[in-house]
């Protein structure tokens, strides 16, 4: 999915959408098939090919200034190896560590663990954009954001929808 800059309407980045066009039930939601990845213990692998598959698309003709996102689950990044993944496809397509952005939702953070902060440190330490995505929706503290390597957030739509009409929200 394309992000638009507004005031000149250009791509400037990408968010990878995943969806599954499964051959009978049609085109599925991540929702539906990656807690079965997850139970199967499979999130790791699939991981991997989305990395694979973005920095691929991003070697192979966007600008150079042109970056796509990933959600990332604390599962994915808790099994010691994303952060090498992410580096290993940096180098090899030779990508600048901004052009893949890791994307975490703030419900994943609920127990955060060492290795997922580790992990974490590691691609923020070397120059890759983290991001708390859905912020707004779960429990996390406001501290999440001063204690965890994060470059920004993301607000829910549901934090901020209605604003403009909503007197209290001016405030």
């Amino acid at each position: 999915q394309p992000v638009l800059e507004l005031s000149t309407r250009t791509v400037v980045g990408y968010e990878a959408l995943v969806r599954w066009q499964h051959p009978t039930r049609g085109l599925l939601m991540p929702g539906t098939f990656l807690p079965l990845l997850e139970e199967r213990e499979l999130i790791a692998q699939f991981g991997a090919a989305l990395v694979e598959q973005a920095a691929r698309f991003l070697a192979s003709g966007p600008a150079d200034s042109t970056w796509v996102s990933l959600n990332v689950s604390a599962n994915q990044l808790g099994d010691s190896e994303f952060a090498d993944r992410v580096l290993s496809a940096i180098g090899r397509y030779q990508l600048s560590p901004q052009r893949l952005v890791v994307e975490l939702t703030e419900a994943s953070l609920v127990a955060p663990n060492t290795r997922v902060r580790h992990e974490l440190t590691e691609l923020r330490n070397a120059g890759v954009p983290i991001l708390l995505d859905d912020f707004g929706t779960g429990v996390s503290p406001l501290s999440y954001l001063r204690d965890l390597p994060v470059s920004g957030v993301k607000l829910d739509m549901s934090f901020v929808a209605g604003i403009p009409e909503d007197p209290a929200g001016a405030r």
